[in-house]
C-alpha cells in the first residue's frame, strides 16, 4: 500500500461520516486530481469504499449473513447523508407522508426521497438506485 493510499484509508476511518465526497479526499490529502482518482478506484477495489454517485463514496462493512461487502448504512440513509452533504435538503416522500399520517396502510419501500429541488444525480449501487421525487416544502 503506498503512503497516499494509507492517508486516504486513515482518512476514510477517522471520518464520522458514513458518506464522503471526493472533495473531502481533495482536503486531507496533499495530492493531485489524478492522484485522488486513482487513491479512489484502489479504495473501490479493495472494498474499503463503495463509489455511489460521481465524486460520493460510503463506507463499507461485511454482511453479517452473507459475508459480502456492502456499505455501512441502507440505500435511503445514504441517499438523505449524501444530499445533505451536498446541501440539498430532504423531506418525506408523498408515500412517506400518507403512511405517517395514517391515510395509507402502504408500507412506502424508502427508495423514493423527497427533495426540495431538483435533483440530477444519480445515488445507489448494484443496480439498485434511489428516485427523487419533487415535495413542496412546509
Amino acid at each position: 500500500m503506498s503512503g497516499l493510499e494509507s492517508q486516504a484509508v486513515e482518512l476514510v476511518r477517522a471520518s464520522t461520516e458514513v458518506v464522503l465526497l471526493r472533495a473531502d479526499f481533495v482536503d486531507g490529502l496533499n495530492a493531485s486530481q489524478s492522484q485522488i482518482s486513482r487513491v479512489l478506484r484502489k479504495l473501490t477495489g479493495r472494498a474499503v469504499l463503495i463509489r455511489i454517485g460521481v465524486g460520493i463514496y460510503a463506507k463499507t462493512c461485511r454482511s453479517s449473513l452473507s459475508g459480502r461487502v456492502i456499505p455501512a448504512a441502507s440505500l435511503p440513509d445514504l441517499a438523505r447523508a449524501a444530499l445533505h452533504r451536498l446541501n440539498v435538503q430532504t423531506a418525506p416522500s408523498k408515500a412517506e407522508r400518507a403512511y405517517n399520517e395514517g391515510r395509507s396502510q402502504q408500507v412506502p419501500t424508502g427508495r423514493t426521497v423527497g427533495v426540495t429541488k431538483t435533483v440530477r444525480r444519480r445515488i445507489g449501487y448494484g443496480g439498485a438506485y434511489v428516485r427523487f421525487e419533487r415535495v413542496r416544502q412546509r
